[in-house]
């Protein structure tokens, strides 16, 4: 999900505020009904924060297991989404490997699940305009922890220039233009979510 300022954005109670998951208890093999979106309850026994929490709003991007009419280049199959920084081009950097200035600015992210590494095209009210494979399929190895780690090296989690040394070089761009809003026009510019687990 592409978010442009902190917010409950869900998980793991709901997809979407129209979208909850089920409240099932494991142990008992019996589910409560579904999560309220509207004022979710984190009352799992592993919470060391907040249990009444604030309602789920809607992100940028989302997707199930199956093909999306909105964003067919994600394809389909597992859902694990991590969202990364936005990607800083720095000419005075040398290094062959080196990413091109196309990407610079444009957020990254990362579905393990489907082996992708994206980046994301934002239009002047931080809409979603494309999408696009940042790194060649055939370069990303999904359960690769050193692939990974050098991936993470590529950019920068600060406002500072990024590196990159030892980083897989970018394809050339090829995706879908988006020319319309994806879903709703943002302010400015986005940051990335991830929340606890239950």
């Amino acid at each position: 999900m592409v978010i442009d300022r902190p917010a409950n954005y869900g998980w793991p109670f709901c997809v979407t505020p129209d979208m909850p998951y089920q409240d099932y208890d494991f142990a008992t093999q019996k589910s409560a009904g579904a999560f309220d979106c509207a004022a979710p309850v984190n009352d799992s026994r592993h919470n060391t924060g907040l249990s009444k929490l604030p309602p789920v709003m809607d992100s940028e991007i989302v997707y199930g297991y199956g093909a999306s009419a909105e964003f067919p280049e994600l394809g389909t199959g597992g859902i694990g989404p991590m969202g990364g920084p936005a990607y800083r081009y720095d000419k005075r950097n040398t290094a062959q490997n080196r990413w091109p200035a196309y990407f610079d600015g444009k957020p990254l992210f990362y579905e393990w699940t489907r082996d992708q590494m994206k980046a994301l095209t934002l239009g002047r009210n931080n809409e979603v305009r494309k999408i696009e494979d940042a790194i060649p399929r055939s370069r990303r190895t999904a359960r690769s922890t050193p692939s990974s780690a050098r991936t993470a090296r590529c950019t920068s989690w600060s406002t500072a220039p990024a590196t990159s040394r030892n980083c897989p070089r970018p394809s050339s761009p090829a995706s879908t233009s988006r020319g319309a809003t994806a879903r709703r026009s943002r302010r400015p510019r986005p940051t990335w979510s991830t929340a606890p687990g239950r």
